[in-house]
C-alpha cells in the first residue's frame, strides 16, 4: 500500500517578504513538524513546501510498504481480509482530516475497498473478500454431487449401491485430507464434515437394513397378508394347490396356501423411511448453509462491485 499524508499549518516565523513563489525546502533545513507515528511502523519520506508570503507549510509524508492482512479464519472460503494503517500524533496537536482522495484506477477500486476513520486518529482500512469460487469448484459442489449419486444409487442392486456409498465415503475423506491443516474449524470443514456424516449414515443403513422386503400374497384372492396364521403353509411360487381335507377330520380346516413373493424392484419401507429422513436433513443443511454464506458474502459493500466488473 502507498499512502501520501499531507499536513498543512502556518508558521509565522517562516514568513519571508523577499520571496514570492512557493518552493520546496532543502533537506538541510528542518522546520518544526508535528510528531507523526504510524502503526505498523513504516519508513517515510518527507517533502516540505513553503509559501513564504504567509508562512504556510505543506508537509507530505509518503508511506510505501507491504501490509499483513488479517481475517477470521473460520469464515474460509468466505473470508474478508483487512489491512490497516494508523497515523497518529504523539504531541498535543489535534489533526483533522479535511479531504481524502483515492488515486487508484477503477479496476483496483472495485477489487479493494478503502475506508478512512478519523476518530482520535487517522485509520486507513483496506478490505477485500477471498476468491471463494475455487473452493466451491474444488470441494463444495463435488461433495454435493457425490451425495446425490449415493442417494440415486440406492435404487440399484445391493452390491452396486454399497460399492458407490463406500467409494463416496473414501472420496470425502480424501477431500478433507488434502486441505490445508489448521487448528480452527472453518465453514468449508463444516460442509465436508456434515456431508461425510450423512454418507456414513447411508452406509450404516445399507449394512443394518436389508435392501429387499418379502411380502406374502394369498393366491386364492390375490391380496397381501400382513399376519400369517399358524394353519397357513408358506410355499415358493408354484401353481396354486389346495390340500384335500381328510374325510375323518370334523370339522375340516381349510388349509390356505400362500405364495411368497420377493419384491426386487422397490426398496423396503424400513429402508425408504430413514433414507428420506437423511435426504431431508441434508437438504435443510444445504439451505441453511447457503443462506449464511450469502449473508457473509453480500454484507460486504465491495462484493457487488467486484462481482459485476
Amino acid at each position: 500500500m502507498e499512502v501520501i499524508f499531507g499536513i498543512t499549518f502556518i508558521d509565522e516565523r517562516l514568513i519571508i517578504h523577499e520571496l514570492k513563489n512557493r518552493f520546496q525546502m532543502p533537506a538541510e533545513y528542518h522546520p518544526w513538524l508535528p510528531e507523526i507515528i504510524t502503526h505498523p511502523h513504516i519508513p517515510v519520506n518527507i517533502a516540505i513546501y513553503l509559501d513564504p508570503v504567509i508562512g504556510i507549510v505543506d508537509a507530505l509524508y509518503r508511506y510505501s510498504a507491504d501490509l499483513l492482512c488479517s481475517s477470521e479464519s473460520w469464515r474460509h472460503p468466505f473470508q474478508l481480509f483487512q489491512c490497516e494503517i494508523v497515523i497518529s500524533n504523539i504531541g498535543d496537536e489535534r489533526i483533522f482530516l479535511r479531504d481524502f482522495q483515492d488515486l487508484r484506477n477503477i479496476e483496483e477500486i472495485s477489487k479493494v475497498l478503502v475506508n478512512v476513520e478519523t476518530f482520535k486518529e487517522v485509520r486507513i482500512i483496506a478490505s477485500y473478500p477471498e476468491l471463494w469460487f475455487s473452493s466451491m469448484v474444488a470441494n463444495i459442489l463435488p461433495s454435493t454431487v457425490i451425495f446425490c449419486v449415493v442417494i440415486f444409487a440406492q435404487c440399484k442392486r445391493r452390491k452396486v449401491h454399497t460399492l458407490v456409498t463406500t467409494s463416496a465415503f473414501v472420496c470425502i475423506i480424501f477431500m478433507q485430507l488434502v486441505r490445508r491443516t489448521e487448528s480452527i474449524l472453518t465453514l468449508e470443514d463444516l460442509w465436508l464434515c456434515v456431508t461425510f456424516l450423512h454418507v456414513a449414515c447411508i452406509l450404516l443403513i445399507d449394512l443394518m437394513i436389508p435392501t429387499y422386503s418379502a411380502q406374502y400374497i394369498d393366491i386364492s384372492n390375490g391380496q397381501f397378508i400382513s399376519i400369517i396364521q399358524d394353519d397357513v403353509d408358506i410355499s415358493k411360487p408354484l401353481p396354486s394347490i389346495r390340500r384335500p381335507t381328510a374325510s375323518h377330520d370334523t370339522p375340516a380346516k381349510h388349509v390356505q396356501v400362500t405364495q411368497k413373493q420377493i419384491i426386487t424392484t422397490t426398496l423396503a419401507l424400513r429402508k425408504r423411511l430413514p433414507l428420506t429422513i437423511i435426504t431431508c436433513c441434508y437438504f435443510i443443511f444445504v439451505v441453511a448453509y447457503s443462506m449464511f454464506a450469502l449473508y457473509l458474502v453480500f454484507k460486504e459493500k465491495n462484493f457487488l462491485q467486484w462481482y459485476l466488473r
